[in-house]
């Protein structure tokens, strides 16, 4: 489970993400400072925490089992218009080394390899902004909202 803190500093946030330990109720601040993330997913092996940062459109990662630093795993391209490239929802996706990522300004999912940052494919949908994607089975699930 995680949790997450917010303070602003001068014109600036910054964002502290917690990690609650359910069993033992003990809280871990884990070392991410970001300005803006929103969401966040375990590799499909559970190795490697994904974060997303809508307001500077980067995906980050995170060793959870090294406890190492965390490091850009890429910045999304906008062709000019940031709002084009702001990831909102991230899921686990089926396949080994990659997640989903939901892109709401360009009604897409992608699916980036978690070692390259490469977009491996693109999953058009309807709607105006993907807020939360999940994967059961086969099957893909994006909520979004409609304008």
């Amino acid at each position: 489970a995680f949790s997450a803190t917010t303070k602003r500093t001068g014109q600036e946030s910054q964002t502290s993400l917690f990690a609650l330990d359910l069993r033992t109720s003990t809280v871990r601040k884990l070392p991410l400072e970001l300005t803006a993330p929103v969401n966040a997913t375990f590799s499909p092996n559970g190795k490697i925490l994904v974060v997303i940062e809508s307001n500077q459109n980067k995906v980050w990662t995170y060793d959870w089992d090294q406890q190492g630093e965390v490091q850009l795993l890429t910045k999304l391209g906008g062709n000019g218009n940031p709002l084009a490239a702001k990831p909102l929802g991230i899921c686990p996706s089926n396949q080994l080394g990659s997640v989903l990522v939901a892109i709401g300004h360009r009604q897409e999912v992608i699916e980036l390899h978690l070692e390259s940052g490469q977009t491996l494919r693109t999953i058009p949908f309807p709607g105006q902004q993907g807020v939360a994607c999940s994967v059961f089975g086969t099957n893909l699930f994006v909520v979004f909202t409609e304008q």
